[in-house]
């Protein structure tokens, strides 16, 4: 086992597992460079840092847009486990979806929990008086907001009272609005934790102080409890940095922020090159002699004089004897390609395909499809991660709700997302295909019937490749075999009857 020696502090320390070579000094810390490579934390950035990369860098704009956008553009599915009055079911909860503007919500939920690392959907429920609202918009806050509610309105202190206890799903009727916040504005209480191991919560705060920015210059603040909260995590990142972001992920942008920035300063520098790409370079006789004698002025009107002709006319007049003019060009050589390299890296960075991001060909249909599926799981697994959770929690409620879809009878559903990308028939064809000729397989060896097989691929919304028996058809083959079995065994006890002679 070779070891490396390293200094620090002006001691020697032993590290195991290491090519050293003293001679050449590779190992050494002080003759071999890449023992002093150190990866060092920078700061982490800040609220305005975050907002100006949103509003002010297309390339972390577009990130974040069509990231949203995709998740959300498609839509759910949505199945009823229990098939009375399933569309019934769906269609109102469809109904109730549309009108709460559940899709744009969701978008913007995971936009701001993409900017700042978390972001909340304040539910306000038939419990949280209509006042709550107009309190927030109101231009009037403390005393004179409720001075200014109407007459048997409830007053702040019920009103803070219904928002700090936890949502009582039994008495729920309805939800009239999801107001989304982003994590600027809704503060975790960090002092108390939700410690039952059978809640959803478990392990995180009980509490949040939200202040709906309904109102650009007037906001109330509300200590609202968790379960009147969605909550739309940011990226995700381990326990420390978790507990300095007061529990919130991190902003989409730490990761890729080194990324952008030598993307933005190597595209800078470029631009600069190319306004200096060609200089024109005027020798003057006597210039010096005529600087220190006070001549500056005439000196500058011939220059002034110079840089006209060539504007208006295109020509340049210089003196034969005592002037000289040339033009000195930049050298470019290498440019480009570094330029494509940072394109590369940012791409890779922020997780958008090159194709996508620049507009450039993939070079192939294999590469160009390649692309839209690493870009279509991308965009799933944040589906599955911040988005599916909340709107489970959205359609819950609907379910419970007295005046919901069910008035108030809560049944089993299932949720999936649409494909966000349109599908590829020529591929779904053959593999429909192979499907048909496993099927036929099956069915020849008695093993599946037609019935269990049409049932399972197009007994649903969809055509599905995986298969379900049906227990009444197990059922009976299980009876038969069972019977089949018994008379095997009461046949082996009898003696085997004697030939007969033949007349």
């Amino acid at each position: 086992m070779a070891t490396r020696r390293k200094t620090a502090d002006a001691q020697t320390t032993m590290v195991q597992d290491a090519w050293t070579n003293p001679f050449t000094g590779m190992g050494y810390t002080g003759k071999d460079k890449n023992t002093s490579n150190v990866f060092m934390a920078r700061a982490p950035l800040g609220w305005q840092e975050k907002t100006s990369l949103y509003r002010q860098n297309w390339i972390a704009k577009r990130l974040v847009d069509d990231l949203a956008a995709d998740a959300t553009r498609k839509g759910w599915q949505i199945g009823i486990t229990d098939n009375t009055g399933t569309d019934d079911v769906v269609e109102g909860l469809h109904q109730e979806l549309h009108r709460l503007n559940v899709g744009e919500l969701l978008r913007m939920g995971l936009t701001w929990g993409l900017v700042y690392g978390g972001a909340v959907g304040m539910l306000l429920t038939d419990d949280t008086p209509e006042a709550l609202a107009q309190l927030s918009n109101s231009t009037m806050l403390g005393v004179q907001a409720m001075q200014s509610m109407p007459a048997g309105g409830q007053s702040m202190t019920s009103i803070v009272s219904v928002l700090t206890s936890p949502l009582d799903e039994g008495a729920l009727k309805s939800i009239n609005r999801i107001w989304i916040v982003d994590a600027r504005y809704a503060l975790p209480d960090i002092t108390q934790y939700d410690a039952d191991e059978a809640s959803p919560n478990f392990g995180l705060p009980l509490y949040y102080t939200v202040t709906p920015y309904g109102n650009l210059t007037n906001t109330q603040a509300f200590r609202v409890h968790w379960s009147r909260l969605l909550r739309f995590n940011g990226v995700p990142t381990d326990m420390l940095t978790r507990i300095q972001n007061l529990t919130w992920g991190d902003s989409i942008y730490e990761a890729a922020y080194d990324a952008l920035s030598r993307y933005g300063a190597g595209f800078a520098g470029a631009a600069l090159t190319a306004a200096e790409f060609n200089q024109k370079v005027l020798k003057l006789k006597g210039f010096t002699t005529a600087i220190a004698s006070k001549q500056a002025d005439v000196t500058l009107n011939r220059l002034q004089t110079m840089k006209m002709g060539l504007g208006a006319f295109g020509v340049a007049v210089v003196d034969a004897d005592g002037e000289e003019l040339e033009f000195m060009s930049q050298p470019i050589t290498g440019l480009p390609d570094l330029l494509d390299r940072l394109k590369q890296e940012v791409a890779g960075a922020i997780r958008i395909p090159q194709s996508r991001l620049w507009g450039n060909q993939a070079g192939k249909v294999a590469g160009a499809e390649a692309d839209r599926e690493l870009w279509c799981d991308w965009v799933h697994g944040w589906q599955q991660y911040a988005l599916e959770p909340a709107l489970r929690r959205i359609i819950h409620l609907l379910l419970v709700a007295k005046d919901g879809p069910t008035g108030g009878n809560l049944v089993e559903f299932t949720l999936t997302a649409n494909p966000i990308d349109p599908p590829n028939l020529d591929a779904e064809i053959a593999r429909r295909k192979e499907q048909a000729a496993i099927d036929q397989t099956y069915y020849g060896m008695n093993a599946l019937e037609a019935s269990e097989i049409r049932q399972s691929r197009f007994g649903g919304s969809e055509y599905r490749y995986e298969t379900t028996l049906d227990p009444k058809i197990t059922e009976s083959l299980t009876v038969v075999d069972l019977r089949n079995a018994e008379a095997a065994e009461s046949n082996a006890g009898e003696p085997e009857p004697e030939p007969t002679a033949e007349v």
